[in-house]
């Protein structure tokens, strides 16, 4: 080995090798550092893209996931918001939505999602044993003026059974506004609470939010609530007055309140 080989015969066998081989091996070496310096920046280059490029994946994920939770609680809010007088089913999605979000969200966006969708579990656990007594009512006041049931009674009982309807009817007007009130107390809540999950998600999204121009907007949509409400109320009253109308026609009364010169039998079949 050359290690155990004298100092001085090593020194001239490395004197015999001429200049032309020295020349080469210098040349291959630096070919060699020269190809390892040019890598370099390439490999640095590699890197980087593929992190942007799983960087943009994973972007694109949150995305889709995010775009499907706000298709899917715009939904449940509408919903909220109509509980007390729709007669269609909850919105399907919501509850796949949130296990996406809790998924791949961050720890900031999970807590907020936890919190809105507490709240509205709670609220449709309050609000739905109003909307079943209200339900109960309806169905009351459509038997006690079936017309086939009005046309058994005398007058008198006709009368009485109007009546009845009437109290019914107040009643249901009644709870249905205090139902919308809560519906839209609940609402209001819960776009509070949708706030800070939608402050979030944009920081995830890396996109900018005008927390400022959202709540002008909501405060614009909850009076126009409000005006809608009161167009609702006025309709019900009206549908109301129609309705007994057509009951008093088809029960064959002349007029609500009075007799037919003291008649108390029924005039019709």
């Amino acid at each position: 080995m050359l290690m155990s080989q004298d100092p001085n015969s090593i020194i001239e066998c490395l004197k015999a090798i001429p200049d032309l081989v020295w020349g080469g091996i210098i040349g291959v070496v630096g070919i060699i550092i020269g190809a390892l310096l040019s890598w370099i920046p390439v490999f640095r280059q590699l890197r980087h893209d593929a992190r942007e490029r799983e960087r943009e994946r994973q972007m694109s994920l949150r995305r889709d996931v995010y775009l499907f939770a706000t298709q899917k609680i715009g939904q449940l809010l509408g919903y909220l918001t109509n509980f007390y007088q729709t007669e269609e089913d909850p919105p399907e999605g919501y509850n796949e939505a949130i296990e996406q979000i809790r998924i791949i969200g961050s720890d900031e966006t999970i807590v907020a999602i936890n919190k809105f969708n507490d709240h509205m579990v709670d609220a449709f656990s309050e609000l739905s044993p109003q909307k079943e007594e209200i339900r109960f009512l309806e169905e009351r006041g459509k038997f006690v003026t079936s017309p086939e049931l009005l046309k058994l009674k005398s007058i008198v009982e006709i009368k009485e059974n109007l009546e009845k309807f009437k109290k019914v009817f107040d009643e249901k007007i009644k709870l249905t506004y205090e139902l919308a009130g809560k519906c839209q107390q609940k609402t209001q809540l819960a776009e509070e609470l949708l706030t800070p999950l939608v402050v979030a998600i944009r920081k995830e999204l890396n996109t900018p939010f005008d927390e400022k121009a959202y709540r002008a907007m909501m405060k614009i949509s909850h009076s126009r609530w409000r005006e809608n409400l009161e167009k609702y109320a006025t309709s019900m009253k009206d549908a109301y007055e129609h309705g007994m109308q057509i009951l008093l026609k088809d029960a064959d009364v002349p007029e609500l309140g009075t007799g037919t010169n003291g008649d108390t039998s029924h005039t019709g079949q």
